[in-house]
């Protein structure tokens, strides 16, 4: 089960919606790309001037063993949104999330790899208005943390000792 700053309700309702059955994507624009499906097969753009830290990460990859902390990023609008990640202060992740097609049932889940050294880290999320901050103890295990982009609601994070149901 989930620990972190939110309720397990969220991220049920987004394990209901990542398991259910696949959809084809239908519409792309070129400046609000969506996108449908539980693998997406590319990787959102990298934005500002970020270093990113972070590795993209398929789900046909699996797990590496150089990383040991997974950002999960489920943007479940449909527009795309900016995400900006810093772990222990300093930037991680810069990206425009892709939105989902109106009538996708499967929200596409964008994974990113990170070898943090062991102990707390604290990891700060920021997309429009909204951030969410959390620490975490990271050992040689992997751990993992879920961030949900949500319509009219504020960004939330979900931290697991376990690979997330969609894996």
């Amino acid at each position: 089960m989930g620990v972190g700053s939110s309720s397990g309700l969220a991220a049920g309702v987004l394990a209901a919606a990542l398991l259910a059955a696949s959809c084809a994507a239908d519409s792309t624009s070129a400046s609000d790309p969506q996108v449908c499906g539980p693998d997406p097969t590319s990787q959102p753009p990298e934005i500002g001037d970020s270093q990113s830290t972070a590795q993209w990460i398929t789900n046909d990859s699996g797990t590496d063993d150089r990383f040991n902390l997974y950002i999960d990023v489920a943007n479940l609008q449909d527009s795309s949104t900016d995400l900006h990640v810093e772990v222990d202060g300093q930037p991680a992740l810069a990206i425009r999330v892709p939105g989902q097609t109106d009538d996708c049932m499967v929200t596409p889940v964008y994974r990113y790899g990170l070898a943090v050294p062991a102990g707390d880290a604290t990891v700060v999320t920021t997309a429009d208005r909204h951030h969410d901050e959390m620490t975490v103890e990271v050992v040689d295990s992997p751990t993992w943390i879920v961030v949900e982009l949500q319509s009219d609601f504020a960004l939330e994070m979900e931290h697991f000792d376990h690979a997330p149901g969609w894996d």
